[in-house]
């Protein structure tokens, strides 16, 4: 599985498409900041991010409040860059 370069690089223009499109669809939303991200996972600041998670989890929805980490400033939350099939189950 470490040698499937073609799984890799597919893998990879996946995140980049799917994290543009949500880093996109966040930032829409009034009041949320989305940091700059390289990874699977994008950072947002958003001033309600203890209720947003709450709210997710009742729905079976994994969301990372950040807020109180070290280095964190203010409420946060990270969110997964998945596939949309992945993220409805």
């Amino acid at each position: 599985a470490l040698d499937d370069r073609e799984h890799a690089a597919t893998t990879k223009q996946f995140v980049q498409q799917e994290r543009a499109w949500l880093s996109q669809e966040i930032a829409a939303i009034p009041d949320t900041r989305v940091w700059p991200s390289e990874a699977n996972f994008l950072y947002i600041e958003i001033r309600y991010a203890r209720e947003l998670v709450a709210f997710a989890a009742q729905r079976d929805i994994l969301i990372r409040d950040c807020t109180g980490w070290p280095g964190c400033v203010g409420s946060a939350i990270r969110v997964a860059v998945r596939r949309l099939h992945l993220a409805a189950q």
